[in-house]
């Protein structure tokens, strides 16, 4: 029984201290899970501040994308106008050389008139004509590298254009992407949440555990107090027993050396008498008188018939039966005690259907029950097997 006490209490302290080394472990598991939680907020706030930056850039861009736009269409505009005032420009240019070609011609057809008059109204005509074809040529001329430039600058505007479309085009994959980390951190951030929330339970269930296991070991040490209490007990009353049993031998020594005086006397004055049987009447009566005076009453005497080592072979054959069984410390109980005659040290066999199976030897003697040792065992006790 102090075995199993001894066994019980090793194993509960296995086990708090098992289940301390795990509740340090899912601590420290507990600690690394918030510290990569506060990094993954960390990591997603700064994710945050970069796609408010990037959305704000693209603000920017589409402000500038527009402006732009509103720009080119005010130069396609102008090279509408330019188109048009090149257009009206040739036209002019075209009237012109047919007016000169009319000229030309009426100054062929017409008379000759005085050569003085007529040089001089040809010089200012011919001066107005490539004076006004000077200044078509000049207008057409700066018509021109207006339209160059303005074609430079649409083909620079349509450059721009592109390069502002491909970085619209990158910022709108940077934001997916951004937007794919955030999902990520945020499942990421969901799934450490869930972890925690295991964390809690297993904690708060190993708490259980562990304080059910403080009751359930205090419980058990009430008991094994209670139970050495109760060895103690046993053990002072066993020894009060002996005592007891050691006076009672003792005494019962004593009744044995009075009842074999008491014998003695008996058998002397059986010979008195005998030889006296032959005697006179009167003196029969005479010596009857110190007969009575001489006999002693002697009290009743109790004497307990001595049994030999071995209970069972004595006069009387003691039958019992295995009441429990203990195969881890080898020993059975039996329902014969000392109100049988058992004592400590006595030899029984165990039978079964008419064949003795084992050996025992008591090794503990109460008043109704033994415990006896298995000595040795053909086949296996069971509990209704007969003791003899």
């Amino acid at each position: 029984m102090e075995q199993k006490i001894k066994i019980i209490i090793i194993g509960l302290g296995a086990i708090i201290v098992f289940l301390i080394l795990i509740l340090f472990v899912n601590i420290g598991s507990k600690q690394s899970i918030l510290r990569d939680k506060y990094a993954l907020k960390k990591d997603n706030d700064s994710l945050l501040a970069q796609l408010s930056e990037t959305i704000q850039d693209k603000k920017r861009i589409e402000e500038k994308v527009s402006s732009l736009n509103t720009e080119m269409d005010k130069l396609s505009q102008e090279k509408d106008d330019l188109d048009k005032k090149y257009a009206s420009a040739e036209k002019e240019r075209l009237q012109l050389a047919e007016q000169i070609k009319k000229l030309k011609e009426e100054k062929q057809s017409a008379p000759q008139e005085p050569p003085v008059a007529k040089s001089q109204a040809e010089d200012a005509y011919w001066a107005g004509i490539f004076k006004a074809k000077t200044d078509m040529e000049i207008q057409l001329e700066t018509l021109r590298s207006e339209l160059k430039t303005t074609q430079i600058n649409n083909e620079q505007l349509q450059r721009e254009k592109s390069a502002l479309d491909l970085e619209v085009t990158n910022l709108n994959r940077e934001k997916q992407d951004y937007k794919r980390q955030l999902d990520y951190n945020q499942k990421l951030i969901d799934s450490v949440s869930q972890e925690l929330v295991r964390e809690k339970n297993d904690k708060f269930q190993i708490d259980e555990s562990a304080k059910s296991i403080k009751s359930e070991n205090v419980i058990l040490r009430r008991q094994l107090s209670a139970l050495t209490s109760r060895k103690i007990s046993l053990e002072r009353r066993l020894t009060e027993i002996q005592q007891k049993n050691k006076d009672l031998d003792s005494r019962f020594g004593e009744m044995d050396v009075m009842l074999k005086e008491k014998m003695s006397q008996i058998d002397n004055l059986k010979s008195q008498l005998y030889s006296k049987s032959n005697a006179p009447q009167v003196q029969n009566t005479q010596a009857s008188e110190p007969e009575r005076e001489s006999s002693v009453e002697l009290p009743p005497i109790v004497v307990r018939p001595k049994q030999e080592a071995a209970g069972h072979d004595s006069t009387i054959a003691l039958i019992g039966k295995v009441m429990a069984l203990n195969k881890d410390n080898n020993f059975v109980i039996v329902d014969l005690g000392e109100d049988s005659g058992v004592k400590l040290g006595d030899n029984f066999k165990a039978y079964r259907d008419g064949k003795a199976i084992a050996n025992l030897e008591v090794i503990q003697c109460r008043k109704s029950i033994s415990a006896c040792d298995i000595k040795n065992a053909n086949t296996p006790i069971k509990v209704g097997d007969i003791v003899k």
